[in-house]
Formats: C-alpha cells, structure tokens, sequence
C-alpha cells in the first residue's frame, strides 16, 4: 500500500482557482514592497487589508515554496493586528455590539486563514513520507499549522464563544500526524509561539491548549488566560498522554480522531486513538512552586496569582466534576430581568406582579420587521462592504469608523421573554431574536422568573453566541432562589438599612448580594428576612461586579453550623455542555 500522509491529516482546504487577472501581490518581492506602504498605525484599515488577502492569497495557486515564503512575510504584521484588536477585550466586557461582532469576526478570519494556508502546506508535503532525513521542513511545517490552529481555541476561549466546527478535528489530526512520525518534540525557534522562550515544540503547543481546556478557559479573565497560556512552557512535556489499555475511571480523556478536545469521564473502556490526560507530573512542580516560589522563567514575564497557581492545582489535581446532564425542554419559555443596577427596583418588580400593577421596569419592545439589523452576507466576496447596520441608518452613519469596546454603554435595566434550549446541573441555555442581544454583556446579570412570581433564579452570563439571528446565552446560575431580606448594620459612621438579595440553595450554600461600596468581609449585620430575625457575619466574596458582591454567609444565632465550614472561591463555569 502507498504511503498516504494526507488521509491522516484529512483537511478540508478550500479549492484554488486561476491567477491570470489577480490584482493582489502574487511573489515575495511583490508582497514587500506592498507591506511597506501599508499604514502600520492604523489597525481598523490593517483588520479589513490583511485578512482579505490572506484569504485570496490561500485560494491562488502558487509553488509552495512562494507561498511559504509569503506567509512568513506576513507573521509579523498579522501577530501586530491580532494584538491589537483583542487588546478591545481585555479587562472589559464582551458585548454584541455591532462594533465588537465586527471585530471578532475579523480576527476569526485572519486567524483561520493564516492556519489554512500553513495547512496546505503541510498537507502538500504530507504526499511523502517523512523518512528518517531532511525532516526539519516537516517539523517547521506541521508547528506553524498547529500553533494557528491552537490559536482559534485559544481566541474562542478569550470570547467565551463556542470552538468553531471541525478546529479541534484539524488540531488533533495535526498533532497525530506529529506524534506519529516523532516529530512533535523537536524544538525550533518562534519568537511568536513562544515569545521570551523562543524555542519550543509541537508538544508545547499542543499541551497548553490541552491545559487551558481542562482549567475551565471560560472562568478565566483574559489576562489569566494568557498566564496559563504563556506562563508554564517549559513544563508542559510533563502532561503525558497515555494509551487507554484496560478500563479506567474518573480521568480526562482525548480522542484524536474527535471534534473535541479532552473531556471528563467517570469510565472508559479500551479503544484505538483514545489518550488518558496524566498531569501527576505538573501538578507537583505546581505544588512546589506554591510552597516555594520556585517558578518557571517562562512565569516572570507574565506573572501567574497565587489565587490562580491553586486554581489550576486543584483543577488538575481533583476528579470531582459538574454533572454533564443536561435536560431538555422544548417550547418552554421564561420572564426574564437583564441587569442589575438597583436592587430595590427588581423588588419593586417582584411586588408589582404579586399585586397586579404595572412593574417599574419596562418590557422590551422591538419591532422586528423595522429594527431588523443586517449584516452583509456576502461580505466574503467584497470586503468593502462589511458593515453592520440598521436599515433606517444613514449612510454617513454607517461610515463611523470601529471604535474600542470600552466605549460602549449598558442600557438600562429591562424583562422580556427567552425559550428555554436546555438546563444542566448549574446552568441554563436561553434563546431569543437576535435583536434582544442589544446591551447584552459576558458579565451581566440575569433574573429567571420561576413557578410563581416570588421565586426567582439568578445567573450571569458566561458565553453568548449569535447565528443566524438568534442569539443563545450560556448561565450559570448562581442561585436557585432568590429572596427579599432588609439588612440593618450599626457603625461609628451610623445605622445603614438596605434592601438586599437573599440567595439560597446555591453552590455555595446560602449567600447574600450586596452593594460592593458599602459592605466588605467580616461585616457583622442583622437580616430581617420575611420576619425572622438572623445574626451574620459577611464571609468571603463569592462574586463580585463594580455593584454588587456575593458573600457567603456565617449564621451567628443559628445552631446549624454549616455555614461556618463554606470556602469559598470565585469558581464560576459554563456547564460542560456549552463547551
């Protein structure tokens, strides 16, 4: 049988057409000197050039050794804009805004086209066996398709948005093709991959992505992510991937010939491609440097929390996981309140329903045949017009140019009605028109109106996606049951009374929402809660927004002790499902 390394790689690549009357610079001495008259300062300009020639340039036919020459013109200048456009992200929140849709999309682009481009490269290469010489093409090759690849992960985890179709297909036949014919430890220098590093390897890269799936990426802020992304590379060889050779239970586990990364299963019986994640190794290095400082180099450029350090430990190091269940409910539908910005209105919201008048927070109202928004879908054929619009807009309007996320205000508190896709053990799908996403932020608070109309649940918003105008949001829920309670505390500064939210049966017990400003751990106040009186102590903060905090709650008149055993960590997951 001939030697067919493409069937292992099984890329879908799109088709290549004719270059007779192609207006785009088709040699490396072309490309340079159109790069240099490029405007580098000016990333909007950049974000639409780049990525549509990337993507004509992987559509042309070109020698492969022009277009790997080509492609490595363009490293530099893609990493620049991929930089700066997902420095609109950090430290703020997601939304759905026309701008940060537009954005994102484009980044997906430029990744997605500069992985495609090293992928048929390698999967030209790919008709030849690698043999035992010459092997250093094969390695440089398969790297730069594989970091790319990691990459889209990398970015779908930073926009707690789904992984796309078939990148985790691509990822881990790439790695299989590397790990097959040994060539995934060769170490070669990427001042991009590995930045201060410099040198690493096809292992690095993949683990890392390995390791930020099994900490739960979507808990983490976007600095954290990078922490672990960046900050323990010379200890990844110590996550090991082990054949499945008798039934095992409670482990993580990889199938390479999945569309999925690795996923937690109480049992799994033997079968071919099936990997058992062992990090026995890595979680005592990280347990040493705990106890003593003793950190990788990699660590100091971008720092890692000790908050963070016992986050990643005890997410390697434990076999407890969330239920996976999930629970489907056709046709169900909810009230729900988006945002929180005052508390004592969702009460006066809560009282209006129980006494049939009209609540303080307006339903939102939108007519969708006139406030429909539009999106070009043909924009992969002319990128120039790429915009996202309301019909009614004008179109000097619609010319403003992109501007950072940061700019973009909440709306004011308001409820409408969401469908119900499915519900797991913490966490709930909601679904509604695309145009109730306005003003919706990854961050944001949520009210679910339950059985009747005191009892609510509270989640926020973990990941949010868009498709075909309907827009899903991921929850995770905070609390089962929502409650009034008056608190009353008595200081030096004077008697405080406010109304606060009473959170009961959720994931870490009992707890209380209250204003960030006012209240702080160790707070000893009085709850009048539907009558009763109860003494607390304020425990540690659970979650918090610029607002609001969540505290776990330390009964001081109660002879149920409970409470007073809570620990109490920001540990906030999208279920297993939505990943």
């Amino acid at each position: 049988m001939s030697f067919d390394g493409q069937a292992e790689l099984g890329y879908q690549l799109p088709e290549l057409g004719n270059t007779a009357f192609s207006e785009i610079p088709l040699t490396p001495g072309e490309l340079e000197i159109w790069l240099a008259a490029l405007p580098i300062l000016n990333t909007n300009q950049l974000a639409y050039q780049i990525p549509k020639y990337i993507q004509d340039l992987n559509r042309t036919k070109l020698s492969d050794k022009q277009r790997f020459n080509m492609l490595e013109q363009l490293r530099p200048l893609v990493t620049h804009i991929f930089q700066s456009l997902t420095k609109r992200f950090r430290g703020g929140n997601l939304s759905l805004s026309a701008e940060s849709q537009e954005i994102q999309w484009l980044v997906n682009v430029l990744m997605s086209e500069m992985a495609a481009g090293y992928q048929r490269l390698l999967f030209n290469l790919a008709k030849r066996n690698p043999g035992l010489f010459g092997r250093s093409q094969y390695v440089l090759l398969t790297q730069r398709a594989a970091y790319y690849l990691g990459e889209k992960i990398c970015l779908a985890y930073l926009l707690s948005a789904v992984v796309p179709e078939n990148v985790w297909q691509e990822f881990n036949s790439t790695y299989a093709y590397a790990r097959k014919f040994k060539l995934n430890t060769k170490k070669l220098n990427d001042e991009f991959a590995f930045l201060d590093q410099k040198k690493g390897s096809i292992e690095s890269i993949y683990n890392r992505i390995l390791l930020l799936t099994l900490v739960s990426p979507y808990s983490l802020r976007s600095a954290e992510l990078e922490q672990v992304y960046f900050g323990l590379l010379p200890w990844l060889h110590d996550i090991k991937l082990i054949n499945v050779s008798e039934a095992k239970s409670n482990v993580h586990v990889l199938n390479l010939k999945q569309d999925k990364g690795p996923e937690f299963q109480a049992s799994v019986l033997k079968g071919e491609d099936k990997y058992i994640l062992d990090c026995t190794e890595l979680v005592e290095k990280l347990k040493v440097w705990l106890e003593t400082g003793a950190a990788p180099k990699s660590a100091k450029k971008k720092g890692m929390s000790k908050k963070l350090l016992i986050e990643i430990i005890a997410k390697l190091d434990s076999t407890k996981q969330r239920s996976e269940e999930r629970l489907y409910n056709e046709g169900g539908r909810v009230e729900v309140v988006i945002g929180l910005e005052n508390i004592d209105l969702f009460l006066g919201h809560i009282t209006s329903l129980i006494e049939d008048h009209d609540s303080p927070i307006p339903q939102m109202e939108i007519d969708e045949v006139e406030n429909d928004m539009i999106w070009d879908e043909n924009s992969n054929g002319d990128w120039g017009t790429l915009h996202f619009y309301a019909p009614q807009e004008s179109a000097q309007k619609r010319a403003v140019p992109v501007t950072p996320i940061a700019s973009v205000k909440k709306t004011e508190v308001r409820r409408h009605v969401f469908n119900i896709e499915n519900e797991s053990e913490r966490g709930v799908c909601l679904s509604c028109s695309h145009l109730h996403g306005t003003g919706l932020y990854i961050g944001e608070l949520m009210f679910i109106r339950g059985f009747d109309p005191e009892t609510w649940t509270l989640g926020i918003i973990r990941w949010m996606t868009l498709q075909n105008k309907k827009l899903e949001v991921g929850l995770f829920l905070l609390s089962a049951h929502v409650d009034q309670v008056v608190v009353s505390r008595r200081s030096s500064a004077g008697d405080i009374t406010v109304n606060a939210l009473w959170m009961a049966k959720g994931e870490h017990g009992d707890t209380i929402l209250l204003p960030t400003a006012e209240f702080a751990v160790g707070d000893e106040l009085q709850l009048d809660h539907k009558g009763d009186e109860v003494d607390i102590s304020l425990g540690k903060v659970v979650w918090h927004s610029e607002g609001f905090s969540q505290f776990c709650m330390i009964m001081n008149n109660y002879d149920d002790l409970e409470f007073k055993n809570i620990e109490s960590k920001q540990d906030f997951l999208i279920p297993a499902w939505a990943k």
